[in-house]
C-alpha cells in the first residue's frame, strides 16, 4: 500500500471524528469502572440503580396474569 494511501485513510475526517468519539467513550467507561472519585461512585451508583430497576420492572410485569407481549401476541389481528 502507498504512503499515500496511507496518509489519506488518517487524514480522513470520518475516520478521525470517529477515533475522537471511541476514545472519549472509551476514557469514560474506564472512570466509570475504576475511578474512586465521589462523581463516578455517583455515576456508578445511579446506574446500578437504573439497571435494578429495570429489573424489578421486568419481574413486576412477569407476575401479571398477561405480560405486553401476550397480550400483543393474544390480540386478535384485522383482516387486511
Amino acid at each position: 500500500m502507498g504512503e499515500h494511501k496511507i496518509e489519506a485513510f488518517y487524514d480522513d475526517p470520518i475516520k478521525r471524528a470517529c477515533d475522537a468519539y471511541s476514545a472519549r467513550k472509551a476514557y469514560y467507561l474506564r472512570s466509570l469502572s475504576t475511578d474512586g472519585a465521589l462523581v463516578w461512585r455517583g455515576r456508578r451508583l445511579g446506574r446500578f440503580l437504573g439497571q435494578a430497576g429495570l429489573g424489578a420492572l421486568r419481574q413486576a410485569c412477569d407476575r401479571l396474569p398477561l405480560g405486553p407481549f401476550e397480550r400483543q401476541r393474544a390480540a386478535p389481528r384485522s383482516a387486511g
